[in-house]
């Protein structure tokens, strides 16, 4: 008799452990995510930090999509190398139009009837480092004295 009530007792004690156990694992498990999401957006504000975003650049008339952001890239390719900052095409990561494309009519042509009069998007170019956009920024005066190219001629960039 005197071993049951000692077995139950371990038994309870056993289990009363384990669940403390299992709340301290599920404790860390969060701590783990949550350092990861944390990481995760530290990584992508660095990223970021490297974007720069080119506004009134006039847009291609191309029919596809590749196309028209071969034409993008080959655009913002010219004006950075143009001013020979040592930027190198390695230094582009990525070139995306910003918001929903409007054909030459003035409409979206999915049909959206919100009647924006927007005659060219701005670009978002993603570079390949701080030091490369630090280059950007520093010599943008030397864009002003570009020839005249497909309406670069009011156009600006900023940080984003």
């Amino acid at each position: 008799m005197c071993r049951k009530p000692l077995v139950q007792v371990a038994g309870r004690h056993v289990d009363a452990r384990l669940g403390q156990v299992a709340n301290e694992v599920e404790a860390m498990q969060k701590a783990i995510q949550e350092s990861k999401t944390a990481a995760k957006e530290e990584q992508e504000k660095e990223t970021r930090r490297n974007n720069i975003i080119m506004y009134r650049v006039s847009e291609s008339d191309a029919a596809f999509l590749n196309d028209r952001n071969a034409a993008d890239k080959r655009l913002v390719e010219q004006v950075l190398f143009g001013l020979n900052v040592g930027i190198s095409e390695d230094n582009i990561r990525k070139v995306v139009r910003l918001g929903k494309r409007v054909d030459t009519e003035g409409r979206r042509p999915e049909g959206d009837s919100s009647g924006a009069q927007q005659t060219s998007r701005p670009i978002l170019v993603q570079l390949g480092g701080q030091m490369a956009k630090n280059l950007i920024m520093e010599s943008l005066f030397i864009q002003k004295a570009l020839p005249e190219r497909q309406g670069r001629k009011e156009m600006s960039v900023r940080h984003w």
